[in-house]
């Protein structure tokens, strides 16, 4: 029996040509040029298997990355293809103050 049918995924041509230009760019992680090619194959509506197959991932996956995008609708396009915030305790320094820090444990051992 087959399960629920998949919601019809569309993208503006703004997002359209936004997502080819994050793909081409060269300064764009990784992370995120996977997920703008994963939402273009979606857009020329090719089945979730089939993404899968041609991105070496697995149809969660691209359920996931469609969902995610579908459901951050009201922001930016870019924030849309970044990961959800993870749990766990707030940074206990300031960029400032790891910076000092860093530069501390690089400099030589002051002999007294």
């Amino acid at each position: 029996m087959p399960g629920p049918k998949a919601i019809q995924f569309s993208l503006l041509p703004s997002e359209e040509e936004a997502l080819q230009h994050l793909i081409r760019a060269r300064k764009t992680s990784q992370q995120i040029v996977f997920r703008a090619r994963i939402l273009l194959l979606l857009h020329e509506d090719l089945t979730i298997l089939r993404i899968a197959k041609r991105l070496k991932t697995t149809p969660k996956t691209v359920r996931l990355w469609r969902r995610h995008f579908f459901e951050r609708g009201q922001y930016p396009l870019l924030e849309r293809l970044q990961d959800d915030p993870r749990p766990g305790a707030p940074q206990t320094f300031l960029a400032e103050e790891f910076c000092q820090i860093l530069a501390l444990a690089c400099e030589s051992p002051s002999r007294s």
